[in-house]
């Protein structure tokens, strides 16, 4: 019964993070009280012992990592370096290679050390203006920034700072440079299909902006249409010079 609560309250804290847009801190709660509860544990004793020493440990153990984290972030921004590096990118590798470029942006940034939760508040007003100029929703920014957050520099780069890195280091006794090779094979793997994937939205991105495109205008069309026809056959018989 144990294994069944406890998948079952990782599909409850997974939905009512995606779908429900619960904070992760709120929807621990009823997830937490699922697993007590499969596992037949005292309510009160197990939010009140294990449940809130384990959430004031996570947070202090890791709080200063957070901050420190997020003020770099902010200073990445204010001082116009994730600018300058969004700018040598897209040089490098053209307009045309939008997701690409926001992609590889942020798979440096995360792997400087800022926060795969702050990057998104970094590459997110550059990506916007990039993204803008494509021609491309503001969906596709956000599909490009998560594949380079929590994809390689977050778990496989070797030495990289995130915390899916750091916290298995204090229970298992290994290092941040732990498994040098298949680190790098995973990452060349991550990187190859995660390109292959924004290559492919990117272009059906592009095909449905097009087709909207089109409807707006065939839609515009036929209204024009349909008010010519109702002035000119219509009871007032008139027909307006914005016509």
């Amino acid at each position: 019964m144990g294994i069944i609560g406890l998948i079952l309250a990782f599909a409850v804290l997974i939905y009512l993070i995606i779908r429900r847009d619960w904070s992760i801190l709120t929807a621990t709660i009823p997830a937490s009280l699922i697993i007590i509860l499969f596992d037949q544990m005292n309510v009160w004793t197990a939010f009140s012992s294990f449940y809130s020493a384990g959430v004031g440990s996570g947070m202090a153990s890791y709080f200063l990592l957070l901050v420190f984290g997020a003020l770099f972030g902010h200073m990445m921004g204010e001082s116009g370096c994730a600018l300058k590096i969004a700018h040598i990118l897209i040089k490098l590798l053209g307009k045309e290679r939008v997701g690409l470029t926001i992609f590889i942006l942020t798979v440096v940034m995360v792997y400087g050390g800022i926060s795969a939760l702050v990057v998104v508040f970094t590459v997110g007003p550059i990506g916007l203006v990039m993204t803008k100029e494509a021609g491309l929703p503001r969906r596709f920014l956000f599909a490009a920034i998560i594949g380079g957050a929590g994809s390689l520099a977050m778990t496989s780069l070797p030495a990289t700072p995130s915390l899916t890195n750091l916290i298995p280091t204090t229970y298992l006794g290994t290092t941040a440079m732990a498994a040098p090779a298949l680190g790098m094979i995973s990452s060349v793997l991550q990187f190859i299909l995660i390109v292959l994937y924004l290559k492919f939205i990117e272009k059906d991105t592009r095909s449905w902006v097009w087709d909207s495109k089109m409807l707006r205008g065939l839609r515009s069309l036929a209204w024009t249409t349909l008010a010519k026809r109702v002035c000119l056959t219509g009871p007032f018989h008139f027909y307006p010079s914005s016509f």
